[in-house]
């Protein structure tokens, strides 16, 4: 199908995908059903390739798309990269990605992962894909001109009567220093580097609770169904390779300072000055920062475009709580038994690109970009999983 696709072509796809390749994957319904706006509810879905079972040792990757309305070439392109990778293993070839000659006639590429690597890592990494994280959003987004900008999900409003007040910011909703009023100081919460809100009509508004909204909830049950050693979460656009904290700047050497603890209640400080910056281990911080400039250089050489320096999402981006990103990592900490969690977010593309790529001149660069990302990722847990020397 040509990108962009609709909520209900992506979810087909999903369905055909499965039905194509269904000794090698298999579409998830998720269990909680959307409540928006002028729309029926409705319940949508994942894919879960894998060779082995669900529930097996094998490490897990879950990778989340579209959580912004806007956003609309990386579901797409993660369609594409899941076809792409059960073609390759079903009729034993390499995944390629093709060489790309960019606007100024120069060639880049191409990418090419053997067959005995795209083996590997179907058959040794359980693969959960959310495509589209935030399909309601997506529906009003592509539904008019003039709501091409909506970033939230469809819920109602407290409010009824001020459109803008619908919805809630997905990528704000997850359980991870929710309330920034408790675990700010006043500065901080003041401080513009903040990008989320209790306003119900600001477009970064955090929810009335977290986990209010259907798709952070279907997020958290993935990872709760699932044994998620890495997660990466896939947005444009700033062209940045990240990790976690998005909550604050980070650091390895006291531990005290982290978000379980009450005594830094009100005095930490965001971006301000970093008196306070969050614990981060730093064999973990290490292993983060190799993954990371491994999906950078693999986009440099399949499309020239450098991604730049790698870091945590806080010093590179902007101060955020209740990411995906950052819930998913904090996960390790929080939950008895839980596994070491390498999480990502991505930014993909520039200002040029938009956050709706042109189909014919900006998309297909995006495309390559995320499947660049994708493929080097899957096969570095492959080989972090032992299935690849």
């Amino acid at each position: 199908m040509a990108y962009p696709m609709t909520s209900t072509a992506i979810e087909a796809s999903i369905g055909n995908a499965a039905n194509a390749y269904s000794t090698l994957c298999q579409r998830v319904q998720l269990p909680f059903s959307t409540n928006s706006v002028g729309m029926p509810a409705r319940q949508y879905s994942g894919l879960l390739i894998t060779k082995v079972a669900a529930n097996s040792e094998r490490p897990g990757l879950l990778a989340t798309a579209g959580m912004h309305a806007r956003e609309w070439a990386q579901p797409d392109a993660c369609l594409s990269f899941a076809g792409k990778l059960l073609h390759a293993y079903k009729h034993n070839v390499a995944f390629v990605i093709p060489a790309f000659i960019d606007s100024t006639g120069a060639t880049f590429g191409p990418i090419t992962v053997a067959a005995d690597r795209v083996k590997a890592i179907i058959e040794n990494v359980s693969f959960f894909l959310l495509p589209l994280a935030n399909p309601d959003g997506r529906e009003f987004s592509m539904s008019a001109k003039v709501n091409s900008r909506w970033r939230k999900t469809r819920s109602p409003s407290a409010t009824p009567g001020i459109p803008d007040t619908i919805g809630v910011d997905p990528n704000r909703n997850f359980d991870i220093a929710w309330d920034f009023d408790v675990y700010y100081s006043a500065a901080a919460v003041a401080d513009p580097h903040l990008a989320a809100s209790k306003q119900p009509a600001m477009e970064n508004y955090i929810g009335p609770t977290p986990f209010s909204e259907a798709e952070t909830k279907n997020i958290k049950w993935i990872l709760d169904k699932n044994k998620v050693d890495f997660f990466i979460d896939l947005h444009s656009f700033s062209l940045k390779i990240m990790y976690p904290w998005s909550i604050e700047t980070n650091q390895s050497a006291n531990a005290a300072k982290n978000f379980r603890n009450g005594a830094f209640d009100h005095r930490r400080d965001g971006k301000l000055g970093n008196a306070y910056q969050e614990y981060f281990p730093a064999h973990s911080l290490t292993h983060h920062k190799l993954i990371a400039e491994k999906m950078r250089d693999a986009i440099l050489v399949a499309t020239g475009r450098n991604y730049g320096a790698v870091g945590g999402i806080a010093k590179l981006l902007s101060t955020a709580t209740g990411s995906s990103s950052d819930y998913a990592f904090s996960r390790q900490f929080t939950i008895a038994g839980s596994r070491q969690i390498h999480s990502f977010a991505i930014e993909f593309g520039d200002i040029d690109d938009h956050f709706q790529p042109d189909p014919v001149t900006k998309y297909p660069r995006i495309e390559r970009e995320v499947h660049a990302a994708l493929i080097t990722l899957l096969e570095y847990i492959a080989i972090w999983s032992g299935a690849i020397s």
